[in-house]
């Protein structure tokens, strides 16, 4: 018995320090000619998520990364508001009800990427 609790154990403790990616999570603007990409990975299920928040479309190529806590990453913790075709926010919900908040403006003299966030 204790073997047999001992392997199980162990074999949670393999499956949650294996390196964790996700599907990317897409959003197109009204026009079609923009697409928002979030894709992430994580070393374990306890660790943060590395995301990258990519932009292409028409000329562009764009990303911003930083780290998200969530125990997932799809439509649900991930949120698009686009305004027009070429302004997105983008919220990242975390486990903690915190946001991440992303402004997506391709034509701005201060970047394509402005981090909203509430520090």
């Amino acid at each position: 018995m204790k073997s047999t609790t001992f392997i199980l154990l162990f074999s949670l403790l393999l499956a949650s320090c294996a390196e964790e990616r996700n599907d990317a999570v897409k959003s197109q603007s009204p026009d079609g000619h923009i697409t928002l990409t979030v894709s992430a990975k994580r070393e374990s299920a306890f660790s943060p998520w590395s995301t990258n928040l990519v932009a292409q479309g028409e000329g562009l190529k764009g990303n911003i990364s930083f780290e998200f806590y969530a125990k997932d990453i799809n439509d649900e913790t991930v949120k698009f508001e686009w305004e027009g075709s070429e302004t997105c926010t983008v919220t990242f919900m975390q486990q903690d009800d915190t946001k991440r908040v992303f402004e997506f403006t391709p034509n701005s003299s201060l970047g394509m990427w402005k981090d909203l966030t509430e520090k």
